[in-house]
């Protein structure tokens, strides 16, 4: 082990521990709400659509994709 390697994984592992105490002290402070339970969710296709883009509205309620094959990343390559 070099000196690059052991400084690296030191700045690391205290960045690291720093990010972690933060979080938890966030956590700590943070008041917990009640979790609710979402059965389903009622609305009319009229509701949905002034909620969603045409787009959005196609795919998510009219189960509506694009034909096979035809996304340019087929030919992705990278």
């Amino acid at each position: 082990m070099n000196r690059r390697h052991f400084l690296s994984r030191t700045f690391f592992a205290v960045a690291g521990a720093a990010t972690l105490r933060q979080s938890m002290l966030a956590d700590a402070q943070a008041p917990v709400a009640p979790a609710t339970k979402i059965d389903k969710v009622v609305k009319t296709e009229d509701e949905w659509r002034k909620l969603l883009t045409p787009a959005q509205f196609d795919v998510l309620r009219q189960e509506g994709t694009e034909p096979p094959f035809t996304s340019p990343l087929n030919k992705e390559k990278r």
